[in-house]
């Protein structure tokens, strides 16, 4: 292991030491080196404070140089994303030459058939980074069977949930393996002092407004994810299953004994979180990496608290299952602000650039002896000082991760509940619970013209079934009012794409 991180030291250094040549000698190699491309980009920020001071700004120049680029990146909040994407798809003036959109968003499929952004279908086998994303992942960002864009690859096996390890210890509970442990978890933390402060201020679940939580509670039930294959071979939204009710009225059950936070339906994505922080929460069901951040954010802050992380449960009928992603964050769309052929290539080759092995190293532990080390075994230690972090991280946005999604020659020296999240990010893709519509949906023109709207029609009904505000009938009546207001022909036309195939 010694001789294995001494070479793979000796090599990361060599890359290091050529980073630092181009940044010293930046302007004056963009002088006598070939023009550099003025590229323009919108993507999410996370952090408030993107490639921020000193190190964030020579961060930029390092990758100006690697990739020939004259980079002007719109970093964007990812709590007004979508709306700063819809507004800028609908003006169609000063696009950027690259956004990142959601192919959820009926807005980005419309620009997409309206000649908006170019078709790269037939271009991206010429990389070689962006050639080797899978084509089952590929599948899902296809409109009309075409690529207009570049995957930008996650996990499939993402979703999970984080708990108070301290809290179930203090109580004498293990580690929840059913949906039967998570409900005695959730009224443990609710009901029997958790903290041991002898106050009644804390409870079982944090959600959100994102229906991310919500869906992957139903995953367990055996709840399909979105759509389903039926004993006819048909595909029909998830809600036409007994096993969709039942979910929805165990979350309700749970919601009226005060385990879940009453606030959820009004709470931001980017605040989800903050109960759990507080330590007003001891459970979040979302990305798990998500909550392994909150445990990070405990250890810099040096709050006595400890989470764990769970991915797949069982079910009552003892199946283990997790809701499976897109295998994506969407995709890095081109648009016609690329006027030729030969700039939407040099917008390929940015992002392919962005997934050679030095930028992935870059993006995701940024500068030795900035913000990692080498410990004498030869495995990558990270700071702990988020301030500093923050100079680098938002850059993973820039990167689709086509390749690979970690860097194969790194070891990295982590904490315990970072290899468990690593672990759990691979174990979960046999229980992932995957969308079989995905692929066919944004082909039918009822989910062009009215998918927005069908869509919320259904989160709209569920949440208000969940807080009480209907019941069992109002829920059917919603679901009947869906059907007649465009669900049944989104249904016709998304088979007819289906069985075509």
């Amino acid at each position: 292991m010694k001789v294995y991180g001494y070479r793979m030291r000796k090599s990361l250094l060599g890359v290091f030491a050529v980073f630092c040549f181009l940044v010293l000698g930046g302007c004056k190699q963009k002088e006598e080196q070939e023009e550099y491309f003025d590229l323009r980009l919108m993507t999410y920020e996370y952090t408030g404070e993107p490639l921020v001071g000193e190190y964030g700004s020579k961060i930029k120049t390092m990758v100006e140089d690697y990739t020939k680029t004259n980079l002007k990146v719109q970093w964007i909040p990812s709590d007004t994303y979508e709306e700063k994407l819809n507004s800028i798809l609908a003006n169609k003036k000063n696009l950027p030459h690259i956004i990142a959109v959601d192919v959820a968003n009926v807005n980005v499929v419309n620009a997409a058939k309206s000649d908006l952004f170019w078709d790269v279908t037939d271009m991206l086998k010429d990389y070689k980074n962006l050639s080797q994303a899978k084509d089952i992942l590929n599948d899902n960002i296809r409109i009309d069977g075409r690529l207009y864009g570049v995957n930008r690859c996650r996990f499939i096996g993402r979703i999970g949930f984080g708990y108070r390890k301290d809290w179930a210890e203090r109580l004498g509970l293990g580690i929840p393996e059913s949906i039967g442990d998570m409900e005695k978890m959730m009224m443990a933390f609710t009901f029997d002092d958790p903290d041991g402060n002898g106050v009644d201020d804390t409870y079982g679940l944090v959600l959100s407004k994102s229906s991310v939580g919500i869906d992957a509670i139903l995953s367990w039930f055996g709840v399909p994810n979105g759509w389903y294959i039926n004993e006819e071979g048909e595909l029909m939204p998830n809600f036409y299953t007994e096993e969709y009710v039942e979910g929805l009225s165990w979350i309700r059950r749970m919601y009226e004994l005060g385990c879940i936070n009453p606030d959820f339906p009004i709470i931001d994505f980017s605040a989800w979180p903050n109960d759990l922080k507080n330590g007003t929460a001891g459970i979040m069901v979302h990305n798990i990496d998500d909550s392994r951040r909150v445990d990070d954010y405990f250890k810099q802050n040096g709050i006595n608290a400890e989470l764990s992380l769970v991915g797949a449960i069982k079910g009552y009928d003892g199946v283990k299952r997790t809701l499976g992603t897109s295998g994506n964050s969407g995709f890095f769309a081109i648009t016609k602000a690329a006027k030729t052929e030969e700039e939407v290539r040099q917008c390929l080759e940015f992002l392919d650039r962005m997934n050679d092995e030095e930028m992935v190293m870059l993006a995701d532990y940024g500068l030795e002896g900035r913000h990692y080390n080498y410990d004498e075994e030869g495995r990558l230690v990270r700071v702990k000082n988020m301030k500093q972090l923050n100079e680098f991280s938002c850059l993973n946005q820039l990167v689709t991760y086509s390749a690979f999604r970690r860097v194969p020659s790194v070891v990295v020296a982590e904490n315990e509940i970072y290899d468990l999240q690593e672990r759990l990010f691979v174990e979960n893709e046999q229980y992932a619970v995957m969308n079989p519509a995905l692929k066919y949906i944004n082909g039918s023109n009822t989910y062009i013209k009215k998918g927005e709207a069908l869509h919320r029609m259904i989160e709209e009904a569920r949440v208000q079934f969940i807080v009480g505000e209907i019941d069992g009938e109002g829920l059917n009546k919603a679901i009947e009012e869906w059907k007649v207001s465009g669900g049944l022909e989104l249904i016709k036309e998304v088979n007819e794409l289906y069985h075509k195939d």
